[in-house]
């Protein structure tokens, strides 16, 4: 009888670079079938992610997106037993199984010899900021930033997950990476996903071109919030959007979210959650997240009310047509 595969389940978190990891996952997949690693077809969507496999799994409530089929569990999972079959171990990638380990069916979780998760953390503060620097641009957030304790989601507590996923299948089978070019191997996201599998050269491996992701400053955010709730034509909101990026362009803007007495509370806020990631997934003497250097006036109470109007003066000097609208 042959062995059952082994799988190597990437659950997460989101934003934490799982887009380029599924994409260069995606791109390379005949390189990894080489090395002895299949990244099914099943479950695929147009960005290289297992997001139908997740959503069908799991039956997560994607009602609202187009982004792809919905078909039957039992076809989904009779895909993917007849694409495994032939292999010894296998690749799956979706952030969207980060919250669902309580509902993967024992016949998912029984096609496999053992099951590794894999997860990258990051530091909450960071996190917050990309989040909102995120949805302001993509008009999602119209509300002001998290100013308290209590606003920070649920989500941010990876020890939900962490505790959920080792009940499942043990400690010694969940892998906690993190986030940022200061934790991975040479800087490289990519570098440091490969040696999980035990893959120590990238040289054969076709690496994307890099991408900049242009933080806002906490000036051009802010506007473009106000923007974002404002009742106005598509056209109109992305000419004041594009001119408000381009606004606060100059270094002497403040570029931080959470002020540092915020930051301090979410570092005490999570101690204990903390302390059990350290002790079952890191050595020691590690310090989970090292302290980046805050800004004097960081904070979104460092805003300098005079902004509006300056902006609406830099607006009528580039294009009044939009004003006048």
């Amino acid at each position: 009888m042959k062995t059952k595969p082994k799988l190597y389940l990437h659950a997460g978190c989101g934003k934490t670079g799982t887009t380029a990891i599924q994409g260069f996952l995606y791109d390379n997949r005949n390189i990894l079938l080489n090395k002895g690693f299949l990244y099914p077809k099943t479950g695929l969507v147009e960005d290289g992610s297992h997001h139908q496999l997740a959503t069908i799994l799991c039956d997560i409530d994607m009602r609202n997106t187009n982004k792809f089929k919905i078909i039957s569990k039992e076809s989904i999972l009779e895909e993917l037993a007849q694409e495994i079959k032939e292999h010894e171990s296998v690749l799956i990638s979706s952030e969207l199984f980060a919250q669902q380990w309580s509902k993967l069916s024992d016949f998912f979780i029984n096609m496999w010899s053992e099951i590794y998760v894999i997860f990258y953390i990051r530091d909450r503060c960071d996190l917050a900021e990309s989040l909102y620097n995120q949805w302001v641009k993509e008009s999602i957030e119209t509300c002001p930033y998290i100013d308290e304790i209590h606003d920070i989601p649920k989500y941010y507590n990876y020890t939900d997950f962490l505790k959920g996923y080792s009940r499942l299948f043990g400690t010694d089978h969940i892998i906690v990476k993190r986030y940022g070019s200061l934790y991975f191997k040479n800087g490289s996201i990519y570098d440091d996903f490969l040696s999980i599998l035990g893959i120590l050269s990238i040289s054969d491996f076709k690496i994307p071109d890099k991408k900049e992701n242009i933080k806002l400053s906490l000036e051009s955010l802010e506007i473009i919030r106000l923007i974002n709730s404002l009742n106005i034509s598509k056209k109109t909101r992305e000419r004041l959007k594009y001119y408000a990026k381009i606004f606060t362009t100059q270094p002497t803007y403040s570029f931080n979210l959470i002020s540092e007495n915020l930051r301090n509370e979410i570092d005490e806020y999570f101690a204990e959650e903390d302390e059990f990631i350290l002790n079952n997934f890191f050595a020691s003497n590690v310090c989970l997240f090292e302290k980046s250097k805050i800004e004097e006036n960081s904070g979104r109470e460092s805003l300098n009310k005079h902004i509006y109007s300056s902006y609406i003066d830099f607006l009528y000097a580039k294009d009044k047509n939009t004003i006048l609208e």
